[in-house]
């Protein structure tokens, strides 16, 4: 967010389940689908931002249209702890790929997959999702212009979609 002059109010790790993650983006950029795959689930971080921040954000990403959904916060700590519904949005492609079902147009690059696997890494998401975020980098790497299989984590502490 600092690229884009923003500063969060707040932020949190969640987990939008019923979802995968995907780079189905005309231009290979990450996108975010309902699944039905039982399990399958999407780690993120949800920011809080003002008003006009929101604003530039969504002006900003081209190819976009932002969805309500609700995410659930990690769980808290301690034994029992679950984590809490949470309302919010999700950016969702709208400039999908031309590519038959399961393959990509085009991949995404080294850098943006590098920021993901960062991004996961600084703000401490899931061990497993992210070693499956490392998995899908290593697949584009090879050059594979394939959609990634879900992330599926069973967890009784998601929400169900």
């Amino acid at each position: 967010m600092r690229q884009r002059d923003m500063t969060p109010l707040g932020c949190v790790n969640v987990v939008l389940p019923g979802h995968r993650l995907t780079f189905n983006h005309r231009f290979g950029y990450g996108n975010v689908m309902p699944c039905d795959t039982p399990g399958a689930c999407v780690h993120g971080v949800a920011l809080e931002l003002t008003i006009p921040d929101f604003r530039r954000l969504k002006q900003a990403e081209y190819g976009y249209e932002v969805t309500r959904c609700v995410m659930q916060t990690y769980p808290d700590d301690g034994p029992g702890g679950k984590g809490r519904g949470l309302f919010g949005v999700v950016f969702v492609a709208t400039n999908l790929s031309r590519a038959p079902t399961g393959e990509l147009e085009s991949i995404p690059s080294y850098r943006y997959m590098m920021l993901i696997r960062q991004g996961c890494r600084d703000h401490d998401l899931d061990r497993g999702y992210t070693q499956w975020v490392d998995e899908v980098a290593s697949i584009y790497k090879k050059g594979w212009r394939v959609e990634p299989e879900p992330f599926v984590r069973v967890d009784p502490g998601l929400l169900e979609p």
